[in-house]
């Protein structure tokens, strides 16, 4: 059974997850990111710096119903809810980009594009990874005993001079009581 909520339970959560990540970044080549932010919605990449960001990305209800494999939304009430909330890792850095010149544009060398690829590739298998053994270790979201899905990993179109990977969680949350 899961514990009823506040209405402090989704910020609380998403700051336990962003001190999380910024853990588990500074394990990597890139090091420790420059900003750690909680965000009201998808963040703008206006800050021109390594940062991590969590944001609530959802609400919503686990489809369930006893008597057929289609939930049946009338029902729901009557039979029971599961709320999933879903929060999404933003997780950008600093990457070179080419510059121009009064001789032309001039692209990154290889060899800096590859350590920026290295750098990327890097945080997103450690977040991934340490996310998960966060939940079973260390009890985010509640351990592995909620129902919590990492529901994927996809890498930001780079942008801005920055590049990255955002990382959607969904979780159970007990509702507020009435």
């Amino acid at each position: 059974m899961t514990a009823v909520s506040t209405t402090a339970s989704v910020h609380e959560i998403a700051a336990e997850l962003l001190t999380a990540c910024e853990t588990i970044l500074a394990t990597t080549v890139g090091g420790p990111v420059q900003r750690a932010y909680l965000y009201p919605g998808l963040p703008a990449l206006d800050f021109a710096c390594d940062q991590v960001a969590v944001y609530q990305s959802g609400i919503g209800e686990e489809q369930m119903s006893p008597l057929t494999p289609i939930p049946v939304v009338g029902q729901r009430q009557r039979l029971g809810r599961v709320n999933l909330v879903s929060l999404t890792v933003m997780a950008a850095r600093c990457i070179r980009v080419g510059r121009t010149t009064t001789g032309g544009y001039t692209p990154p060398t290889v060899s800096a594009v590859t350590e920026d690829a290295e750098k990327i590739m890097e945080d997103g298998w450690a977040l991934w990874c340490g996310i998960s053994a966060a939940i079973r270790e260390d009890g985010l979201f509640g351990g592995t005993c909620q129902d919590i899905k990492l529901l994927g990993m996809i890498p930001m179109l780079p942008q801005g001079a920055l590049a990255g990977w955002t990382l959607t969680i969904q979780f159970e949350l007990g509702g507020i009581p009435e």
